[in-house]
């Protein structure tokens, strides 16, 4: 059983709660303490029943293969035939369960065929020892001949260690470590032996620091112009030397400004032209009636709306139920896996509001609080909640429905929002 088992001394309860989720472990988590012994069944890393509560002197990690049911058994391999159980029903069993799994296939002609997976999802497949993009169709097509599906260890050597403090010093211990595949060598050691700064040939030392400065670009002093100009006869007995420049500047600027403003006047001056100003009267025919016409005022800017997120009716059926389900498993407490979902959505479609439920599930949004007043049954996004209740979720959207009605919910963070329920 190397490799499938973990146990150690000392029983932080929600550091191996945390690390089974990390592995999407199917197994059983037993913890001792004195007389006392109690085991948690774990699928796809999530405990089926209450964690316990207190502390434990020891603790057993062990994996163990699910049934098509999602019955936990006592080995490490679930086995049958192809007649029954075909290959599309195995993959999605190890979608459901998140197994790291090797699924080993075989016909009565002696073609065999081998099919890897890593938390639910299909590495590599091949045919006769031999990797193809199509292995998956053509076994597919396989209506006959047996198959074994076997876990994968999780767990690198079969030690034990000390979980205490936490995660970080459960990962420390180096206990923990998930297992590499065994198909991968370790990297061979290099030949070349170390160059030393004495034996080092000069090409390979390391150049000084004023080599790779970059080149220092020479640029003409600027020119004072101020000093360029002819200074009017005894201006320089009255000023200084060293302040002739800024009242020089001073004397252009208010030229420029009387510039300005005389231009400005002779513009709009009605007699610019030399002449009085022109007078002319306007004599009304007494039957014509003259209206004033008040004009109506305008309407106010409207503010941009806010384009609303894209109803779930306009993805596709499997995004949706993806969707779905994992806002469902958001209220029900399991946020690693409604992040697992809503991911595997993101992919089909690549929507902005799946993308944020994404960030939910991984608390990038904060916590708030939904409370739900006054007596009854409500559904939050396929939830059954009985009020009165309070939950603690990330924030963000919810759907609440009760009493016929359906109504959308934003939960605040750091804040709370009461749904009354007649």
């Amino acid at each position: 059983m190397d490799g499938y088992r973990w146990s150690g001394s000392g029983g932080d309860v929600a550091a191996l709660l945390a690390r089974a989720q990390e592995l999407r472990l199917s197994g059983r988590l037993a913890l001792t303490s004195g007389k006392r012994r109690v085991t948690v069944d774990l699928l796809a890393g999530e405990p089926q029943s209450p964690p316990p509560e207190g502390d434990f002197d020891q603790f057993e990690m062990t994996q163990a293969m699910p049934d098509l049911a999602g019955r936990l058994g006592e080995g490490f391999e679930l086995a049958g035939s192809l007649a029954k159980t075909r290959l599309r029903d195995l993959l999605r069993h190890c979608e459901a369960r998140k197994l790291t799994a090797e699924l080993q296939l075989t016909r009565s002609a002696g073609e065999s065929a081998l099919v890897r997976i890593a938390k639910g999802s299909v590495e590599s497949a091949e045919v006769g020892g031999v990797p193809e993009l199509g292995a998956l169709a053509k076994i597919e097509r396989w209506q006959e001949g047996t198959f074994r599906l076997v876990l994968r260890p999780l767990f690198g050597v079969a030690r034990t260690g000390r979980v205490s403090g936490g995660m970080n010093a459960a990962r420390v211990s180096g206990s923990m470590a998930a297992a590499r595949p065994p198909s991968v060598p370790p990297a061979a050691p290099t030949s070349r032996p170390p160059t030393s700064a004495a034996t080092a040939p000069a090409t390979e030392l390391v150049k000084p620091i004023s080599d790779l400065r970059p080149p220092v670009i020479s640029r003409p002093a600027p020119r004072r112009i101020i000093e360029d100009i002819e200074v009017p006869p005894g201006l320089a007995e009255r000023v200084p030397r060293g302040r002739l420049g800024p009242v020089l500047w001073l004397l252009g600027i208010t030229i420029v400004l009387a510039l300005a403003v005389g231009g400005v006047w002779l513009v709009l001056h009605p007699a610019r032209h030399g002449g009085a100003p022109v007078e002319e009267t306007i004599v009304l025919d007494p039957s014509v009636k003259v209206v004033a016409k008040t004009p109506e005022p305008e309407a106010p800017a409207q503010k941009p709306k806010k384009p609303a997120a894209a109803p779930a009716s306009t993805l596709d059926p499997e995004t949706a139920r993806r969707v779905a389900k994992g806002r469902r498993l958001l209220v029900a407490g399991h946020p690693h896996s409604a992040a697992d979902e809503f991911t595997a959505a993101y992919k089909r479609t690549h929507d902005d509001t799946i993308g944020k439920f994404i960030d939910m599930a991984k608390g990038k949004t904060g916590n708030g609080e939904l409370v739900l007043e006054g007596a009854g049954t409500a559904t939050v996004c396929g939830e059954s909640v009985t009020a009165p209740k309070t939950l603690k979720l990330p924030a963000g959207p919810y759907t609440v429905e009760h009493g016929g009605t359906s109504e959308e919910i934003d939960v605040p963070k750091k804040g709370r929002v009461a749904v009354h329920l007649p």
